[in-house]
């Protein structure tokens, strides 16, 4: 289940550009699919949810954020 709204909440390059792919979103979580060549160094600062992580393969994450 990809919220693709949050594209448009948060920065679509950043998600792009760091291999993240937005979820869903609740009250207090962001809820995020990474992959092994994701880039999370500045996530937090990014983000003032708490976040939450799911690993998927990186040719899924590409074709998903394609």
């Amino acid at each position: 289940m990809i919220d693709y709204s949050l594209f448009d909440k948060y920065s679509h390059e950043y998600f792009v550009n760091n291999f993240i792919l937005p979820l869903q979103e609740d009250d207090k979580y962001l809820y995020l699919a990474i992959c092994k060549d994701s880039r999370l160094d500045n996530i937090k600062e990014k983000f003032t949810r708490k976040l939450k992580f799911k690993e998927i393969d990186i040719r899924e994450m590409k074709f998903l954020l394609s």
